[in-house]
C-alpha cells in the first residue's frame, strides 16, 4: 500500500527531529580551547620568581660578610676573658676601696632586714634600683676602657674586653656600676655578700 506524497513531509520532519534528540543526548560535550600560552606573561612570571628568590636567600657577598662577623666575634671572645682578668688585676685597689668604704653600712643594713618580717630591706648604697653612682672599671665614662669606647682591636678585630659593643662591661655604659651590695635595689639577709673581686661580667 502506497502512502500519499504528501504524508512523506510529515513523517521527515518527525524524523529528523527524533535524530537530532537522540544524536544531542548522547554527545559529549565539547572540550574547551586551551588557553594560549603568553610568552610574555610567562617571562613576567619568570623573573619576579627569580627575583623572590634573590631576595630571600643570601647573596654570596653577604654570607661572606656574615661569616667574617661571626669569625671576628668568636676570636673576641675566646679572648674575652683574659682581658678582663687584667681589668680586674688593674681596677682591684678601686674595688677594695668601694667595699671597705661601705662594708660597715653594708652590715647595719643586713641587721636591719635581720629585723624585718621578710628578712629584706630596701638599699640605701645605691640608686635603690641596683645601680650605684659611679664605675670603677671605666672610671665613669661608660666606654671600654680597653678600646675607648670604638669597640675594636688592631688588625680590624673586635675588642676582646667589650666584644666590639664599645660601652663598659660593667656599666653597660650608663656610667654607674651595678651595686655589689645588693639584688636590685634589696638587701637581703641571706643574700650572697660583695665579691672580693673586680665582677669579669
Amino acid at each position: 500500500m502506497k502512502l500519499p506524497r504528501q504524508s512523506f513531509v510529515p513523517l521527515l520532519i518527525a524524523g529528523w527531529l527524533l535524530y537530532a534528540l537522540v544524536a544531542g543526548r548522547g554527545a559529549a560535550p565539547a572540550p574547551e580551547a586551551e588557553t594560549a600560552s603568553d610568552p610574555a606573561s610567562e617571562s613576567v612570571l619568570q623573573t619576579e620568581a627569580i627575583a623572590v628568590e634573590e631576595h630571600a636567600a643570601p647573596q654570596p657577598s653577604e654570607l661572606v660578610a656574615m661569616e667574617l662577623e661571626q669569625g671576628k666575634r668568636q676570636r673576641a671572645a675566646e679572648k674575652s676573658e683574659e682581658f678582663r682578668k687584667d681589668l680586674q688585676f688593674s681596677r682591684e685597689s678601686a674595688w677594695s676601696r668601694v667595699l671597705v668604704s661601705n662594708w660597715q653600712a653594708f652590715k647595719a643594713l643586713r641587721q636591719k632586714a635581720a629585723a624585718s618580717p621578710h628578712g629584706q630591706t630596701p638599699c640605701t648604697l645605691c640608686d635603690g634600683r641596683g645601680h650605684m653612682d659611679h664605675c670603677v672599671l671605666c672610671q665613669d665614662t661608660g666606654k671600654c676602657p680597653t678600646c675607648a669606647g670604638t669597640g675594636n682591636a688592631a688588625h680590624a678585630e673586635y675588642c676582646p674586653t667589650c666584644l666590639g659593643k664599645g660601652s663598659c662591661y660593667l656599666c653597660r655604659g650608663s656610667k654607674g656600676m651595678t651595686c655589689p651590695f645588693c639584688d636590685d635595689g634589696t638587701v637581703y639577709l641571706k643574700g650572697p655578700v660583695p665579691p672580693g673581686m673586680l665582677p669579669l661580667n
